[in-house]
């Protein structure tokens, strides 16, 4: 790599960093809250509390659970259908959708959906990612994983 490109990568993360800064703290405080752990600290402003309660990851558990399952109320969350004038019997698509349905449980749709939903529940966002992936037992397929924000770079 030429001197430059090194100079311009190198400042590109230093600015994401600098400007994400307040985001990272933030994150930090709310991931401590969820898990009700207490950490020494800034000192806070009169009047303003950092006691540890039960409140956050309840908010975040009713919340999540409550979106996924409306998300997934009709299970399956889809329905195939015969186009007019094809000849495709019922038989065959009820084969295909419990096919699909076989691949959403093999990826473990719904686990990673709850977790997505709780991470947007928490932070306001959630990046997903959907990765290809083959098993040794022969399954190929599209995942569905929800990704912590602090693996993905954000421009200020």
């Amino acid at each position: 790599m030429k001197e430059t490109e090194v100079s311009y990568v190198s400042e590109r993360i230093g600015n994401w960093e600098t400007g994400m800064n307040k985001f990272f703290t933030l994150w930090n405080e709310w991931v401590a809250s969820y898990e009700m752990k207490y950490v020494e600290g800034d000192r806070r402003p009169d009047g303003v509390s950092k006691n540890v309660v039960a409140e956050t990851p309840r908010a975040v558990n009713t919340l999540a659970t409550t979106i996924t399952r409306m998300q997934t109320a009709n299970d399956p969350p889809f329905e195939l259908r015969q186009k007019p004038g094809s000849n495709i019997s019922e038989q065959q698509i009820y084969d295909m959708e419990t096919h699909v349905s076989n691949i959403l449980s093999e990826i473990q749709f719904k686990r990673h959906l709850l977790k997505g939903n709780r991470g947007a529940c928490l932070f306001g966002t959630q990046v997903w990612e959907k990765p290809y992936i083959s098993r040794p037992d022969g399954f190929e397929g599209t995942a569905f994983k929800p990704l912590y924000l602090l693996q993905c770079a954000f421009d200020p």
